[in-house]
């Protein structure tokens, strides 16, 4: 009676490690990232697409608690998600994860992504764990902000002739869609600039505003993309904010971060009419 238990159990045992075989094959083969726990919220398995999402392999995330892998934060709130597995097992059946949810990758970048979680049953309908199901939004949702951006700027552009005023209004809707950060001069005589637009997405301190709303010179990064008529790139190394508030020392790290700096000329009529220039 025991030898014929223990074939039963040994028979169960290889049936099982054949099923998560077959499992983990057919998940290695969908294109969407995908994720399966057990009950407690421990990471059984990752495909391929998880792996390059998440920044984790299968060996180093096998047997982790889920929100050490798929660290996810509600986009408008700036605080962790509610925990997938917990939702799925209280309610029993598929759920969809909020459209403003960002997963932290474990080199710490941030993705929107549009994800679900359900239930993994066995065939007495037991809940044996859960299965997430995930892929990367950013430029679809990158693209539709994009295309919004562009509708209200033009819709701006074609309601007014005072053009400095407009140009203001298109720097406040500018932010956070294209940068943190956003300013817009234009030529007014040979040689001189003034500066019409400037806007941000966070919270600056006076000195910073009043940095910001400064004309550029001639010799700014914004005079030398005027002359040239073509982008520039900078990467800030502590003197980029400088030279683009006029020399006046402003600790913007403290407030931005890392910054890049992009300054585009705005052409028109076979000249350089002014400069948009974005921080991100």
């Amino acid at each position: 009676a025991n030898a014929r238990k223990y074939e039963q159990v040994v028979q169960t045992e290889a049936a099982l490690a054949l099923e998560r075989e077959r499992l983990a094959v057919t998940l290695h083969t969908i294109a969407d990232a995908v994720i399966a726990t057990d009950t407690k919220g421990r990471v059984i398995l990752l495909n391929t697409g998880a792996e390059e999402l998440t920044g984790w392999s299968q060996k180093e995330a096998a047997g982790a608690p889920l929100e050490r892998v798929f660290r996810i934060i509600d986009e408008e709130a700036g605080a962790p998600a509610e925990d997938p597995v917990r939702t799925v097992l209280a309610s029993g059946g598929t759920v969809p994860l909020s459209s403003h949810t960002d997963l932290v990758t474990r080199q710490g970048a941030i993705r929107s992504i549009g994800a679900s979680a359900a239930p993994i049953r066995d065939q007495r309908g037991e809940i044996l764990g859960v299965v997430l199901v995930f892929r990367d939004i950013g430029e679809d949702v990158k693209a539709k902000a994009e295309q919004r951006f562009l509708l209200e700027a033009s819709s701006l552009l074609a309601s007014s002739l005072e053009y400095e005023r407009t140009l203001a209004q298109v720097a406040q809707i500018a932010v956070p869609t294209l940068g943190r950060i956003c300013l817009i001069d234009v030529v007014t005589e040979p040689g001189r600039v003034r500066r019409v637009g400037a806007a941000s997405a966070d919270p600056m301190p006076a000195e910073v505003l009043d940095a910001m709303r400064r004309d550029p010179s001639s010799d700014s990064p914004v005079g030398l993309v005027l002359k040239s008529g073509t982008t520039l790139s900078m990467e800030d190394d502590g003197s980029a904010w400088r030279a683009l508030a006029g020399g006046i020392e402003v600790d913007l790290a403290r407030v931005l971060g890392p910054a890049r700096y992009t300054i585009i000329p705005l052409s028109g009529r076979g000249q350089t009419l002014g400069a948009i220039t974005l921080a991100a």
